[in-house]
């Protein structure tokens, strides 16, 4: 099971049963849209349809069978989400980020190109960690810290992103870094040459 949206489902659900739009609820209030994409209630819906029909999940016996009912986690499911977050916390799996990604692409644009752009982005970081730490505060109120370890995570790789975000735009205005996309395409064509 590799879906994020999946492990949440089946963890409301192991708390008590609920209705699709009551998981949806339960999701939102705990802020998890910062986690998985939950905007809109069908996403919840779709992915309880999979995990029933997998066996993850099942409708509570008394539900009529043609109404969108209580839901429960069955004992698989328990399983599942259980051997799912103990693999996942234990062993680090490759990700691949677009930012990563563009990250290693940087040479393609120029240097006032990328300063641009990673200045807008510094910004919007700022943002987002005012953001999330004004709903961290709010949220430390009534729900214990452990409810709350994945903010605690997201600000802490967002905080390290600004970091390396602000040390680049510091050599980058400095020129300490900088490159010719020409120069460096003459240095590709002649790796190149060297691979013919």
């Amino acid at each position: 099971m590799r879906a994020p949206l999946s492990l949440f489902v089946l963890a409301a659900l192991s708390e008590q049963p609920m209705r699709p739009y009551g998981v949806h609820k339960r999701l939102r209030e705990r802020g998890k849209q910062s986690v998985v994409n939950i905007r809109n209630r069908n996403s919840v819906q779709q992915t309880m349809t999979r995990l029933e029909r997998d066996g993850y999940i099942r409708k509570m016996p008394d539900e009529p069978r043609d109404s969108s009912g209580r839901f429960e986690a069955t004992e698989s499911g328990h399983e599942a989400l259980r051997n799912t977050l103990i693999e996942t916390l234990a062993a680090p799996a490759k990700e691949y980020p677009r930012f990563d990604a563009a990250v290693s692409l940087i040479a393609s644009l120029s240097p006032d190109e990328v300063e641009g752009a990673l200045a807008a982005r510094l910004a919007a970081i700022d943002d987002e960690l005012e953001a999330l730490y004004r709903v961290v505060a709010d949220a430390r109120r009534t729900l214990p810290r452990v409810l709350l370890l994945d903010d605690d995570l997201h600000c802490a790789m967002l905080q390290a992103e600004h970091t390396w975000i602000r040390q680049t735009l510091i050599q980058l205005r400095a020129r300490s870094l900088t490159w010719s996309t020409e120069e460096l395409k003459e240095v590709a064509g002649g790796t190149n040459e060297q691979h013919e």
